[in-house]
């Protein structure tokens, strides 16, 4: 039986008065003949009184709250106490409902899962953004929203709070732009989120070869434009990727700016014998310096003197000396000759139709970027027409608010490529910096919308929400229930939702978000009565109209109580609450805290 303070305080309440109304009887005769015969049985007398008027009120009230419990079980309110915990050290406390969140339990993460019109955005979302952006340390984050509507009542808030310049929108008409490939991290890392983000939006195969093949295109690609000094962005991607011609020429730049001029040069020996072509076609001249042959670096005399691999010509002893050696470091060369050595040795030798498979699954991505202009202007900048977002580390730094406002309604393909691109380069930027790094948030409503798993790789939600406390990170998804994610990522929403250590409950419309509510809230012990009736009787007789008689009987009756394990909130009561009702399972940082009932103050 459970002891809680409230029912301790009642009773020592309670014998406090009992104590007043009826104090111990001194001018007792009884009492005063065994003070005079005996005056130590006397005190353990008055003692006895005193402590028995505090106690039995105590163990009278425990008995009746185990009476309750085991005839009612369904007044689980009764039995809940609320947890609350002030913040210290000027510590971010989120309060929903009476129920107090301290900032350790947030960066825990916390998940609202109800029905459609339950109040999730107006009694949890609402509320939560308005205590997070007033605290005083400007927390930043980001916003990822499906219906278009959200966005505008975090604008708002930062508005009545005087924080309106920390407003940061993303939109394809009027707002800021952001390009997803302008973060300060290697080629290979940007190639690998975005085919993260290939394999979440169209599923991944049991082959690994074809992610890998993305990741060592686009890595190749991401970094020859890096070499060249110009944008990465989509379009440029998307352009390499669709043209052969286009691929060659960016290599080409690349190289002109690594390496400077370049020149083939060839012994006397081996000009000889082909001195007509080498002279005619390639524009071999002698040089007296270097004494030998030389000629400007050129694909086509590249592909002369060393011929790709498979093929039946020989090649043709040549030295490659680069005019650019005392300009470009050694480092900026070797990442040089990376992308020329996957450029002549890997992709250059694949077949026709491989390359195709690989260059196509690919550019379905980037294609939109392409085909819609606005779509590419906001997400591929390259002008200063509209305020252009820099990266996610420097709008958590500055504690800007990012509101990704791109509502499903107008393409639910886009939207999704869109929310989770934005998503994931914030959570690469949280999970990149330092050691006691400034408080942040992630908000996502909708977040069926935006969910994606990782499995073998260490890109997903359910991974980022594992380790994002540590970088102080307070991850808040609301979604309508497990079969909506189910719906995206399979069976992996429950390693997802394991992830997110504070829940609240509001009314669920399916029984399979029930039923995992309920058994995640835990059982307890319950009394449970049975009845039994018996008749006994002797000389019982059958007359002839079928009737039994006796003449001694009799009839007992009895009831039994047994102990049995119960939900304490069945699946049932989760489908029965009414708007702005939740039943909360709250995690402060140390430990969790038994699920109660709460009712939230809607916006």
């Amino acid at each position: 039986m459970r002891i809680s303070l409230f029912q301790v305080g009642v009773g020592l309440a309670v014998g406090y008065g009992v104590s007043q109304r009826v104090p111990w009887p001194a001018s007792d005769l009884i009492l005063q003949q065994i003070y005079l015969r005996d005056p130590t049985c006397y005190e353990y007398l008055r003692w006895s009184w005193v402590v028995l008027s505090f106690t039995t009120p105590t163990l009278g009230l425990l008995w009746c709250a185990a009476q309750v419990r085991a005839w009612f079980p369904s007044l689980k309110k009764l039995d809940r106490f609320v947890y609350k915990s002030a913040a210290k050290n000027g510590e971010l406390a989120l309060e929903l409902g009476g129920v107090t969140i301290p900032q350790k339990g947030l960066v825990a993460g916390v998940a609202v899962i109800g029905a459609t019109r339950s109040g999730k955005t107006s009694g949890v979302l609402y509320p939560a953004m308005r205590q997070i952006l007033g605290h005083k340390n400007r927390i930043g984050g980001l916003v990822l929203e499906a219906k278009g509507d959200f966005c505008y009542q975090v604008r708002d808030v930062l508005r009545a709070l005087g924080r309106e310049e920390d407003y940061v929108e993303v939109n394809i008409t009027d707002g800021w732009r952001f390009n997803p490939l302008a973060p300060s991290l290697d080629a290979y890392t940007l190639a690998f989120s975005v085919t993260a983000l290939l394999k979440n939006l169209y599923g991944s195969s049991n082959d690994q070869f074809w992610p890998l093949a993305y990741t060592s295109l686009m890595s190749s690609v991401i970094l020859a434009l890096k070499l060249s000094g110009e944008a990465v962005t989509f379009q440029d991607i998307y352009q390499c990727c669709m043209s052969a011609t286009a691929l060659e020429k960016l290599i080409s730049r690349a190289e002109k700016v690594v390496d400077g001029e370049r020149w083939f040069t060839v012994s006397k020996e081996t000009y000889g014998p082909r001195r007509q072509i080498m002279k005619d076609s390639y524009g071999f001249e002698w040089d007296e310096r270097l004494g030998s042959y030389k000629a400007i670096w050129t694909e086509k005399l590249n592909d002369y003197l060393n011929p790709p691999h498979g093929s039946r010509r020989h090649s043709i002893p040549n030295e490659l000396i680069r005019g650019g050696d005392t300009e470009a470091n050694q480092k900026t060369k070797d990442m040089m000759d990376a992308v020329r050595l996957w450029y002549r040795d890997e992709w250059r030798n694949m077949e026709h139709k491989l390359k195709t498979a690989i260059s196509l699954s690919v550019t379905a991505f980037l294609k939109p970027f392409v085909e819609n202009p606005a779509l590419g202007t906001t997400f591929c900048p390259k002008d200063d027409s509209r305020p252009i977002l820099d990266s996610m580390e420097w709008s958590i730094e500055q504690g800007k608010v990012v509101c990704i406002n791109f509502p499903s309604v107008l393409s639910p393909g886009i939207a999704r490529i869109v929310g989770v691109m934005s998503k994931l380069c914030f959570e690469t930027a949280v999970k990149c910096r330092s050691s006691n790094p400034r408080p942040c948030f992630l908000v996502m409503d909708e977040y069926q919308e935006f969910a994606t798993v990782g499995k073998t790789d260490p890109c997903g939600d359910e991974e980022f929400f594992n380790v994002c406390g540590q970088a102080g990170c307070m991850s808040i998804i609301a979604t309508q229930g497990v079969n909506s994610l189910r719906s995206v990522v399979g069976e992996s929403y429950k390693t997802i939702l394991q992830g997110l250590r504070s829940k609240f409950f509001l009314t669920l419309a399916d029984s399979d978000s029930a039923k995992y509510a309920s058994d995640l809230c835990g059982q307890h012990w319950v009394y449970t009565p049975s009845y039994n009736l018996s008749e006994q009787a002797q000389q019982a007789k059958l007359s002839f109209g079928k009737m039994v008689s006796s003449k001694p009987g009799g009839i007992s009756a009895g009831k039994h109580y047994n102990q049995q394990k119960r939900n304490i909130f069945e699946p049932g009561e989760f489908t029965s609450l009414a708007n702005h009702e939740a039943i909360a399972l709250v995690y402060d940082g140390d430990r969790p805290h038994e699920p109660c009932r709460v009712t939230l103050n809607p916006a």
